[in-house]
Parts: structure tokens; C-alpha cells; sequence
């Protein structure tokens, strides 16, 4: 489908953020004033629109005739598709789509005029899958095509698996529209002809790999005994290729060229590190074709070509970034790339049919990014956008990498950001900032979360605990079951040690913040160690495991078998015992620091009752809580005004707590809506 593929473990995301406690008035008056005089002299506050506002420009893609780029962004206050000429780099582009919710993934198709592309419904997750004609590169919003739905119906998830390399018509999708709890496959024409099932997925398959000629050909699914199988998919019988165990990675990711071997990321047996393999399927072996050559860290994207299926590159994120050719002409391109843009991160991310064009997207810490159009044989590299040409990249702060040694003689690795204008002689407030998942990790690079809290005046302290992904499978099995009271929450906590006598931080002001798990950490973080933190916000995180496990998608069925194992079973007497002591819920009354719960209302993952009972619980003991919950959101916020308003409430509160700056202007507008997602705790009922 793409010329790069990234490795992903199938999981539910998750993200938050965690506070300290206790500071009087006084000291936290003194420290804003500390604060506002030195920024005031040395780094302007940036308006939080900069950071969250429509003008963000991701996911760039080159069309396969190389005539045109498609990105997402902002457009009538949800994330649309835009189309840009990228013959011409310096005319504008322009919205294709015009919907009110924000469109998921999308790609071209062969044809260079038709793109594909998922959306669901106000972040319920029930995606659909549409079409819409491209016309040419001038669409205006005016003349923009209307899309075509070709996955009508309620409460249907659908995903687009396979896209072929030559058919301009016919795509290949999962949907659960037989059996919720199951994806079937099946082939999509994109005119008039009906669907035709291609497989019915009777034996609990969650993935699935298509060869080069469009023959679906193995998938991935779990046994009852949980063992990873992936299966060579016969009409007569299905065949096991290739299994490891539930605590292993065994992921196929492409098909030879030959269609008679395929690609394989996996740790399976004595490996503990994710490598590259190549599968025979006649013989069953496999070859090692690429492992970070430090041995420190998991592989992380792969890139092929779309034309030939040539492997191209393989990437590795340690500290940060490293690229490894596997051709001769990408090693040269890669040399005169790395000539250009010197000590910035960059990235093939996209190309055309025949690689001449390619678009490179080049990122630091506080660069968000810059997309350029590279023609290989020209040796020309031409800029086409900045991602967020607002944020005044000289005013940002560096994010340093950082190690140090969990109590226990664990490595771990993180991330901390030091505001600009930070005196040496100055004790400053921090923010723990957690990452969600919990299994995918941090990362050198942008991140406007972190650029904003610094710019507000906090030290931002991000962490790799055990349970992050890309740091092989021990590391990461070191997490299981260790929510909350074990050794991931642990990890935190020595984060924090680690900050207070590694920085000029003042302890009585750090705050715990996340999404999803990083949300759970906090509350776990407040409730099971309330003298730590002086305040928490909570994003879409789950307060009691027992109920989040009991609520999980039926899409999530497979997935369900390694939430067992990773977290716990519900129908175990012992896991479910753990599983209460283990829940924030039930340790409420413990929360001393204030706290700030922000959640979606169709969240599927995290449903809205998750952040309900937390703070009707807080609220009943008197305890500090404020509630935002927005009508129009899942899993997050992703509409640039809740975005923006989310920000102005985080920002007043943890300048309330922990005595940081704060924008203090406010549009009537932004007023209007921070009031709308207000709610007053005592209304919530059982």
C-alpha cells in the first residue's frame, strides 16, 4: 500500500499526564512572578493557538505519477484532505474534502486520481471507507467532489487491508459486518459492481498479508493456547508457516517479489531484539536480513519499493533516529540527503512509481516539520510546506535524551526539555508527562504537547518505563501486569527522583499528566502515592481495570487474549483481586492533589463512565476535581477548537497548582465553548 511500512503491535492507545502535591498560595505567587519576569525578557509566551491550531499539515503522500501530494489538515474545523500541485511547490493547495469529522487514514490509488480513505463518527471508531476523485490539483473547496461511502450501514468497523499495484477499481477491505467480534475480507470494486466476500473469518484471524499479484495469502491469528500463528491460507487446509509464543513478536509484513518468501519482523526464540527475517514458504526457514547493528533497540519502519517490492531501508530509533540503506542507489541518495539537511532527522516518506520523485520529511526537537519534493536524477530538492508554519522554531526548547537507573538496576531512557529562559539559580515546576499505549514509547522529535508546557515555564520529563515498546521483548514483558502498583508506575516515580536531583526543579510543584494509559498513571499516581505530585491531568484514562476490560470493542476479540496477559483476566480470582488493587477507583479517597479529568464522550476504549466515576467519587469526598467532557469527541481530542480549549484549561489549571504561566487572554468564543464542556461534578449520577 505504501512505499514505507511501519512495525506496529496490535494495541489499545492510551495517554496521561501526573502532578505533585501540596504548595501554599504565597509560594506559588512568588514562583509565577519569578516566571513571568524572567520570560518577559528572554522568551515571548506563544499564543496556544500556534501549537493547536488548524494549520498543522501530516501524513504527506505523493501520488504514483508524482504529480500531486495529498496531506491532512485542518479545514472548517476538522482534519480534511488537501491536494498540492507538486509541479508547481510554490502555489497553494487546496482542501478535497469538506467533512465536519476528521478523516483517518487515506492513499492514492494507481490511477493518481482517486484516493481512499477511512472516517468514522464524531470519534466512535466505526469506520467507514470512501472514495473521492482527485480531479486535478486546482480543486478549490468551491468545486471539491463529494465522497462516495462505500461502506454504508451502522455499527460496522471497516479497515482497507490491500490496495493493488495496478487495479484502479478494486481495493481489499475487513469488515465486521457478519459478526462484530470478527473481520472478514472482502473485495471492494470502486463503481458499480457489488462486493464479493473473499475469505470469512471462521478462525479468529486479527491480520492479514496479500502477495504482489493481489492474492490474499497468510494470516495472523492467535491459538487457544496462545501461540501466534501466522497461516498459509490453502481452500483445502490452512497451513502454520511460522509461530511464536504470546510474549514474542511475529509479524509479516510483505511478500517477495517472488511470492515465494515474505518479510517477517520477529524476536521469536533466542532473539530479544525485533529483526528483519525472510520466510521460504516451501522450506519454512527464514534468514536474518537486518538488526540494529548496536543491538540496543527493536527495528522500527521498512521501507519498499510500491513498483517493485525491493527492499529499500530499514530504521532504528535509539536515542534517535538512524536510517540503514539496503540498495545501492538509496545509500547514495540518503549520503546527499544527509549532505543537505545535516544534523535535522529526515525521512523518505513517500515516492512515486518509479522512485525519480520522492517526498523527504525532515524533523528535530523543535522543528515540527518540512516537507520537500527530492527528483533523484536532478539532484534537486525543492521545499513544498512546512507542517506548522506558525510555531517560532527559535523560541522552542531543546529535548535532551537522558538515562538513568530504575531502582532496581533497570536501564531506562527518556526525554527532558528544559524551558529556554530557565536561570540556573532558579527552581522551576515540571511536568511528568506519560506516555500512552502504554506498549509504543517516546521519542526524539516535535512534540507540541512538551513545546507548550516548556514555553508555559515547566521542566518536561518524559520516560520510557518497562512496558514500552521498541526496546526488545524482555523489556517490554517486564511490564505485564505491573499497572499502577508494580514496577511500571515504579519507573515513573524514579523518573521523578531522577529529575529532582538531576535539574534546579522545585519538588513540591511536578505534576503527572497523560492520555489513555498515561491518563491512568496519573490517577494511579495521585491515588497510590499521593504525597508525590501536587496536581494530575487526566485525559481519556481508565480509573478501574475490571470495567475498562468488561467494555472493550467486540472488534477488539483477538485482542482481548493479549490484554489477558499483558494487564490481567477479569475471570481469574486472582487477577481479578489484583485487578481492584490496581484500579485508582478504589483507592480515591487517598487523592490529596487536585485534578483535572478531560474526556470524549464516544470514546470506544475509554468509555466516558471510566472518567464519571472517578470524579463523582472525588467530588463526593470533597476532593479537588474539574471535569471537561466534549459531546463530539472519541479517544481524544481532535478537533483543533476542542484542542485549543483543552489547552486553555490545562494551562490555567497546572498555573493554578504549580504556579507556571498562563495566557490570559481568552476570545469570547474560546469562553463560550471551555463553558460548554464544563461539567459540574454533583450533576453526575449513577
Amino acid at each position: 500500500m505504501n512505499a514505507s511500512k511501519k512495525y506496529f503491535r496490535i494495541s489499545a492507545a492510551f495517554i496521561v499526564m501526573l502532578a505533585t502535591e501540596g504548595c501554599t498560595l504565597n509560594k506559588t505567587n512568588s514562583l509565577k512572578r519569578q516566571l513571568s519576569s524572567s520570560a518577559e525578557t528572554e522568551t515571548p509566551l506563544i499564543d496556544r493557538a500556534v501549537f493547536f491550531d488548524e494549520s498543522d499539515i501530516s501524513s504527506p503522500k505523493l501520488s504514483p505519477d508524482g504529480t500531486q501530494v495529498a496531506f491532512l489538515r485542518a479545514h472548517n474545523g476538522a482534519v480534511n484532505i488537501w491536494l498540492k500541485d507538486s509541479t508547481r511547490p510554490s502555489e497553494p493547495a487546496a482542501a478535497l474534502t469538506q467533512f465536519s469529522d476528521p478523516v483517518g487514514s487515506f492513499f492514492w490509488m494507481p490511477n493518481s486520481t482517486t484516493l481512499v480513505f477511512t472516517k468514522d463518527n464524531k470519534g466512535n471508531e466505526d469506520f467507514h471507507i470512501f472514495s473521492v476523485n482527485t480531479g486535478h490539483s486546482k480543486t478549490s473547496p468551491q468545486t471539491a467532489p463529494t465522497p462516495v461511502d462505500l461502506t454504508p450501514g451502522e455499527n460496522v468497523h471497516a479497515e482497507i487491508l490491500h490496495i493493488p499495484n495496478k487495479n484502479n477499481h478494486t481495493i481489499f477491505v475487513g469488515l465486521n459486518s457478519r459478526d462484530p467480534k470478527a473481520q472478514d475480507v472482502w473485495m471492494l470494486s470502486l463503481i458499480s459492481k457489488p462486493p464479493e466476500l473473499i475469505f470469512e473469518n471462521s478462525g479468529g484471524f486479527s491480520g492479514w498479508l496479500f502477495d504482489r499479484s493481489n492474492k490474499l495469502r497468510l494470516g495472523v491469528r492467535q491459538s487457544k493456547e496462545g501461540i501466534n500463528e501466522i497461516v498459509l491460507l490453502n481452500k483445502e487446509n490452512h497451513k502454520t508457516l511460522f509461530s511464536c509464543s504470546s510474549l514474542e513478536t511475529c509479524n509479516p509484513i510483505a511478500f517477495h517479489e517472488n511470492g515465494k518468501q515474505f518479510y517477517l519482523v520477529s524476536n521469536a526464540g533466542d532473539a530479544d531484539l525485533t529483526r528483519l527475517l525472510l520466510v521460504d514458504i516451501q522450506s519454512q526457514t527464514s534468514t536474518v536480513l537486518d538488526q540494529d547493528p548496536n543491538q540496543k533497540v527493536d527495528i522500527a519502519e521498512i521501507g519498499f519499493s510500491d513498483q517493485t517490492g525491493e527492499l529499500l531501508t530499514c530504521s532504528y530509533e535509539g536515542a534517535k533516529k538512524t536510517i540503514v540503506a539496503k540498495t545501492a542507489a538509496i545509500a547514495e541518495d540518503l549520503a546527499f540527503l544527509s549532505t543537505h539537511f545535516h544534523s535535522s532527522q529526515f525521512a523518505i516518506t513517500s515516492r512515486d512509481r518509479t522512485s525519480s520523485v520522492q517526498l523527504v520529511t525532515v524533523t528535530t526537537d523543535t522543528n515540527p516539520g518540512s516537507t520537500y519534493l527530492y527528483k533523484r536524477e536532478q539532484k534537486q530538492i525543492d521545499l513544498l510546506f512546512n507542517h506548522k508554519h506558525r510555531i517560532p522554531q527559535d523560541q522552542l526548547s531543546a529535548m535532551k535524551p537522558v538515562n538513568f537507573s530504575a531502582r532496581d538496576g533497570v536501564e531506562l531512557s527518556g526525554y527532558l526539555t528544559t524551558p529556554r529562559f530557565a536561570d540556573s539559580e532558579q527552581k522551576l515546576p515540571a511536568v511528568l508527562f506519560v506516555h500512552g499505549g502504554p506498549w509504543t514509547r517516546d521519542t526524539w522529535n516535535y512534540n507540541s504537547w512538551v513545546q507548550f508546557l516548556a514555553n508555559r515555564g515547566y521542566l518536561v520529563l518524559q520516560v520510557n518505563y518497562r512496558g514500552s515498546e521498541g526496546f526488545g521483548k524482555k523489556f517490554l514483558n517486564l511490564g505485564n501486569r505491573q499497572w499502577g502498583r508494580g514496577t511500571m508506575q515504579d519507573d515513573l516515580l524514579d523518573a521523578v527522583d531522577y529529575l529532582i536531583h538531576q535539574t534546579q526543579v522545585d519538588q513540591s510543584r511536578i505534576a503527572i499528566m497523560g492520555m489513555s494509559y498515561g491518563g491512568y498513571a496519573t490517577l494511579a499516581g495521585l491515588a497510590f502515592t499521593p504525597k508525590v505530585f501536587a496536581a494530575g491531568v487526566d485525559i481519556v484514562g481508565p480509573s478501574n481495570l475490571i470495567t475498562l476490560l468488561n467494555s472493550i470493542p467486540p472488534y477488539w476479540t483477538e485482542l482481548k487474549k493479549m490484554l489477558n496477559l499483558r494487564i490481567g483476566d477479569v475471570t481469574n480470582a486472582d487477577d481479578f483481586k489484583r485487578l481492584n488493587e490496581q484500579s485508582p477507583l478504589n483507592s480515591a479517597q487517598n487523592i490529596m492533589a487536585p485534578l483535572l479529568v478531560i474526556q470524549g464522550a464516544n470514546d470506544p476504549r475509554v468509555k466516558k463512565s471510566e472518567s464519571d466515576q472517578i470524579v463523582r467519587s472525588l467530588h463526593t469526598a470533597k476532593k479537588k476535581v474539574e471535569y471537561l467532557v466534549a459531546a463530539d469527541e472519541g479517544h481524544g481530542f481532535s478537533k483543533p477548537e476542542n484542542k485549543i480549549a483543552m489547552m486553555a484549561a490545562i494551562e490555567k489549571f497546572l498555573a493554578t497548582h504549580l504556579g507556571g504561566r498562563s495566557q490570559t487572554e481568552t476570545p469570547p468564543e474560546l469562553e463560550a465553548l471551555l463553558r460548554s464542556l464544563k461539567v459540574d461534578p454533583a450533576t453526575l449520577t449513577e
